[in-house]
């Protein structure tokens, strides 16, 4: 049979619990910490350090173009990102 479960975006879930701030965000989405990671407000939210995987983030066990990028994202945004396979963490400057 067909199980539901609920989801909700990042947004939803900072604001359910009326948050602004973290001091760690790790994630772990089999791939999908890409999309995830560029769904988050920067401007909007301060997070101190992410934690997340890359070798799927272009398809099982690969690191590539989405892991570079997501790598200069960060970067840009403020973070010293360490790149240790399989995951990756990000620290705020």
């Amino acid at each position: 049979g067909v199980i539901s479960v609920p989801v909700m975006t990042f947004d939803q879930l900072m604001t359910k619990y009326g948050l602004t701030e973290l001091d760690t965000l790790c994630i772990d989405a089999e791939g999908h910490d890409y999309h995830i990671i560029k769904s988050i407000d920067f401007s909007k939210y301060k997070i101190h350090t992410l934690s997340f995987e890359v070798d799927h983030m272009d398809g099982t066990d690969k690191v590539g173009k989405n892991a570079d990028e997501i790598i200069l994202y960060l970067s840009d945004k403020g973070y010293d990102v360490k790149l240790t396979r399989p995951n990756c963490n990000a620290n705020l400057k």
